[in-house]
């Protein structure tokens, strides 16, 4: 329906245009021959003696007769263009008339369209009612199958949980029969371990105190003492290498006589290599020691 009214304007166009050209050439040939009144030189009339008069009334009806051509020809363009001009305003008139019928054909175009777009949304509006019944429908028949399924889950939950319950209690029974033994165990490794570590330590002190009576013994044996007649002692940090060789020796509780003092450190310098045990767990526990130097001679 919309085609035709388009040719139809486009040929409305096309027959505009042509009216247009050709008033633009009748104009131009109104422009051109447009009546040119001749008026007779007077000189040449004047001058003339032997004119015939017969020839020049001949010639003056002529022109006039050309003239009036003329102005006829003229007033024929004149009409002519007035007719034009009308078929360009008939044209004028149809093209608004085209363009109203046009702009109600798209109105009422627009209006179907309009009632199309409500028809298939309340088809839309309809179809989504549908659905959203058949969605409950859906969600209603779930949740019965889901509480079904959730009393039996429940239902075997509770009974493996029963099951679980006793296994958990016998292991548990089980558990604190063999912590206990567990522990009774590590009780009696423990004062095994203590038994046999306060053996150890007393066998590694008695073996310490030989070792340190024997150190004892060397120092004094180059001991110098330069009050014999005092009865002196002092405390002397001792730190030894694995060999006896003496690392650091020095006096942390003076005897009161620095004479006696600085040659007890002398002599403790002087008897290295010192007597030390073999076995590196015992040294360990002699590597560095205090002890009361009190020579007894």
């Amino acid at each position: 329906m919309q085609q035709p009214r388009i040719d139809r304007f486009q040929a409305f166009v096309w027959a505009v245009a042509l009216h247009v050209a050709a008033l633009i050439l009748l104009m131009v040939s109104l422009h051109f021959n447009k009546p040119q009144v001749i008026t007779p030189p007077s000189s040449r009339v004047m001058n003339a003696v032997a004119v015939d008069q017969n020839k020049v009334e001949a010639e003056i009806n002529k022109l006039r007769e050309q003239d009036q051509k003329k102005l006829d020809q003229q007033k024929a363009l004149e009409e002519k263009r007035k007719a034009e001009e009308k078929k360009i305003e008939d044209l004028k008139q149809e093209q608004e008339k085209l363009k109203q019928q046009k702009e109600e054909e798209q109105k009422r175009l627009k209006e179907v369209e309009a009632q199309k777009q409500k028809q298939e949304e309340e088809k839309a509006k309809i179809e989504a009612e549908k659905q959203k019944a058949l969605a409950e429908k859906k969600q209603l028949e779930d949740e019965k199958k889901q509480a079904e399924e959730q009393k039996r889950k429940a239902e075997a939950d509770k009974k493996r949980q029963a099951e679980e319950k006793k296994k958990a209690l016998e292991a548990q029974r089980r558990q604190e029969a063999e912590e206990l033994e567990k522990q009774r165990q590590q009780e009696l490794d423990a004062a095994e371990k203590a038994r046999e570590a306060q053996e150890q330590a007393k066998a590694d002190k008695s073996l310490i105190d030989q070792y340190a009576a024997q150190i004892k013994d060397k120092i004094e044996g180059v001991f110098i003492n330069p009050v014999p007649e005092q009865d002196l002692s002092c405390k002397i940090f001792v730190r030894l290498s694995p060999a006896g060789d003496v690392l650091e020796a020095k006096i942390v509780e003076s005897s009161g006589n620095p004479a006696f003092d600085q040659q007890a450190n002398t002599a403790v310098f002087a008897a290295q290599p010192l007597p030390v045990p073999a076995d590196p767990r015992v040294f360990d526990k002699m590597r560095a020691f205090n002890f009361i130097f009190h020579p007894t001679r």
